[in-house]
């Protein structure tokens, strides 16, 4: 049986410019022909959005690409102001219910909607093995400033190599739910 993926991206209202510019690049790179599943967590979208959106893999003749729009998981409501900030508003949280929001699939890749995709994006779900949970790429901040003990104070984090860029993780939903 082939392995069940999703890319699935999180957004609200004007964002979802965002996410189809996001689409329109997974697609026109996306050359393997088995069945992807891309999933729209979306709130406060316009039904013309919704529609629009799941018409991208037919414009790029990816009739394999399945795009669904689904509303935030009703978990997310008990996120509050006093988790949130101007930065982090709710939405961002959102990224870490998908496991359990998806247990179906074996692997989901969340990505921020401002990536843009260079190259087929069925090469990254073999990237995390059966027994890990998730895995994460590390931001610039790894690159350009490794060690800086500023950083690493700002993030609470003991070293800037600990930091990891939030807006690409692959999770392992079955070991992911398992263990968290």
């Amino acid at each position: 049986m082939p392995n069940k993926n999703v890319v699935v991206f999180t957004v609200t209202g004007a964002h979802i410019q965002l996410t189809a510019v996001a689409l329109a690049s997974l697609c026109q790179h996306h050359l393997d022909t088995e069945h992807l599943d891309v999933i729209v967590v979306a709130a406060d979208l316009r039904n013309a959005d919704i529609g629009w959106i799941r018409r991208i893999p037919k414009l790029y003749h990816r009739p394999n690409v399945f795009v669904t729009v689904w509303e935030p998981p009703a978990i997310a409501g008990q996120i509050t102001t006093g988790n949130t900030s101007a930065r982090f508003p709710g939405m961002t949280y959102w990224r870490l219910l998908l496991p359990s929001y998806f247990p179906q699939f074996d692997r989901l890749l969340y990505v921020d909607n401002d990536i843009l995709f260079y190259d087929d994006v069925s090469a990254i779900f073999p990237q995390v093995s059966d027994n890990q949970p998730l895995g994460a790429v590390p931001d610039f901040y790894y690159y350009a400033m490794p060690n800086d003990p500023s950083l690493a104070q700002q993030f609470g984090l003991t070293s800037s190599h600990d930091y990891i860029n939030a807006g690409v993780i692959l999770y392992n939903p079955p070991v992911f739910n398992t263990l968290y």
